[in-house]
């Protein structure tokens, strides 16, 4: 994995200050490959509660990361019960790391 247990630990507290302390948080794509160079950060966030205003709390948690990271650029899945799964929602609990 790609990130420090530091900066794991503070994409956990962005996350649980935005929605829930109890929710996922599960980091994919290139950050988990430890031969990987650059690359983007990949987070799904899974709740067991349905989020009001979905969109906009993806793009705050995207912002409060990226900042995290220098401006490096986030991408936020979010997975709640109203939120119908996609394959990418598989792919990430199946090749990432749950924080």
């Amino acid at each position: 994995m790609r990130i420090t247990e530091g900066q794991a630990q503070s994409i956990k507290g962005i996350v649980a200050s935005l929605i829930d302390p109890g929710v996922e948080v599960w980091l994919f794509g290139s950050r988990v490959d430890d031969h990987a160079k650059g690359g983007d950060i990949d987070l799904l966030v899974v709740s067991k509660h349905d989020i009001d205003e979905l969109v906009f709390v993806a793009a705050k948690i995207s912002t409060q990361v990226s900042r995290l990271f220098h401006g490096r650029k986030t991408d936020v899945i979010l997975q709640t019960p109203s939120v119908e799964l996609s394959p990418i929602h598989t792919i990430a609990k199946e090749t990432g790391i749950k924080l």
